[in-house]
């Protein structure tokens, strides 16, 4: 080796026995992702295919860029497909770190979040509580008529919530705007993805 340039790589060694996905993960959906959570990785090169893997290690510092802040997450790929997957290759990774059996699932954009307005027993007007945030939906009963109606909200994933008390299974709810609901945007399909559902 020079002292001046720091010589030549002449060869690389690769093992692949053991294969790893490092994912950037948003400091606020870090919380849930710790060592031993289960996760799914998906590769551009292989569409529709996915492979299994655990968390073995999370960041202990965050990096920012562009203002915002992520945290690497080393994902050991357990598949026995991992054979498949190559270095530098473009992946990415789903983490399960909650799940729910039989719950009642309405898409993001049909909840809608805001302050709740209470009437004043004093002078009879209503007032909006800034300090607490109730989370609604918009049903259509069977006559057709729209309802508007307070749900207790449970886990989402970006693309659907979970419904835990005020939506019965079957039920239509209306879809809003992007903009009124405080779930757009945080995850889902881009144009050309699958409509939206009820």
């Amino acid at each position: 080796m020079s002292n001046v340039g720091g010589g030549t790589t002449a060869m690389k060694l690769i093992d692949l026995s053991r294969i790893y996905s490092i994912a950037a993960v948003d400091e606020a959906d870090i919380s849930g992702v710790q060592p031993g959570v289960r996760a799914i990785v998906t590769a551009d090169a292989y569409k529709g295919m996915e492979f299994t893997g655990k968390v073995v290690r999370v960041a202990a510092t965050g990096t920012i860029e562009s203002n915002v802040v992520t945290f690497d997450v080393k994902v050991e790929v357990d598949s026995r497909r991992k054979a498949l997957l190559k270095p530098e290759m473009t992946t990415n990774v789903l983490f399960l770190v909650d799940e729910r059996s039989d719950a009642v699932l309405v898409p993001a954009s049909a909840v809608v979040r805001r302050a709740v307005r209470e009437n004043d027993a004093a002078d009879g007007e209503a007032r909006v509580d800034y300090s607490r945030r109730q989370s609604y939906v918009t049903v259509v009963r069977p006559d057709g008529v729209q309802e508007e109606r307070a749900v207790e909200t449970g886990i989402t994933d970006g693309v659907d919530i979970e419904i835990v008390s005020g939506l019965e299974a079957g039920e239509t709810v209306v879809l809003h705007e992007a903009a009124q609901s405080r779930w757009a945007g945080r995850a889902g399909p881009g144009p050309g993805g699958p409509p939206p559902r009820r």
